[in-house]
């Protein structure tokens, strides 16, 4: 079995992919990988670069059968598209403005007809950012009243809002299994800044990925996250399943 995924993202697509084809590996499952890289970037400024074809990203790629990271700079939309047949195509807004439902449009719209453009054979997806720590000092947290619950509440509604208008069917459900494995794993967090994730975060990421795009039971997968106690990366495993087993995903074409 072979999957091919391309993102237009930025850090938190990059954290969704750490472990991806490791983990996939395991199942003898081969994930090809491409992160179009833009830093803090918004849906505004992906689509501006797609439209424009501009050499705005770093492009990140695992090739096929590889699990090690190759990157080439400075690389435009379109480079990226040629690249591999991709299968997939994740789009995701910034986490400052996850959560503003009017911030998704009309650029969601305008994305997923440019991608049908370059790459008509490959499903659009989107992909939740999770919401912040409650100890995040990220001035953007200030819009959510600080609180984490009412983040992830509004990530996933206006994503969900999202999707309905744009006609996009599949979306990675990361900001509630960030919110289970939080209530699960209370004492131990999944980022380094409050924002940002921690390799048990990335790994969350990438299980809930893994599952969605090949259908394989997360917690049934045999790798082992290196010097994380087995305890926790079961309990992640498992918290990926339940989250991705119970999400909705219709793979038409």
């Amino acid at each position: 079995m072979q999957v091919k995924v391309l993102s237009l993202g930025d850090e938190y697509s990059a954290s969704a992919q750490r472990y991806l084809a490791k983990i996939a590996k395991c199942d003898g499952v081969e994930i090809v990988l491409g992160n179009l890289m833009m830093p803090d970037a918004t849906l505004e400024k992906h689509c501006a670069a797609v439209r424009d074809d501009l050499p705005a990203y770093r492009f990140d790629y695992t090739p096929e059968g590889s699990v090690r990271l190759n990157t080439v700079e400075s690389c435009t939309p379109s480079k990226a598209f040629g690249w591999f047949d991709w299968d997939y195509i994740t789009l995701q807004q910034g986490a400052a403005l996850a959560g503003d439902a009017s911030s998704f449009l009309p650029f969601t719209g305008e994305l997923t007809f440019l991608l049908r453009q370059h790459c008509p054979d490959a499903l659009p997806v989107l992909n939740e950012t999770w919401a912040f720590e409650p100890d995040c000092r990220e001035e953007a947290f200030a819009f959510y009243h600080r609180d984490s619950d009412i983040m992830a509440n509004m990530i996933h509604n206006a994503c969900l809002n999202a999707a309905e208008k744009t006609d996009i069917h599949i979306i990675f459900p990361l900001v509630e299994a960030f919110r289970a494995a939080r209530s699960n794993l209370p004492e131990t967090s999944l980022t380094v800044d409050g924002c940002h994730g921690n390799r048990l975060g990335d790994f969350l990421a990438g299980a809930v990925w893994y599952e969605i795009l090949t259908g394989n039971d997360m917690s049934k997968n045999s790798y082992r996250l290196p010097f994380v106690p087995t305890g926790q990366v079961d309990l992640l495993k498992k918290t990926a399943h339940e989250v991705a087993s119970q999400y909705s995903l219709k793979k038409t074409r």
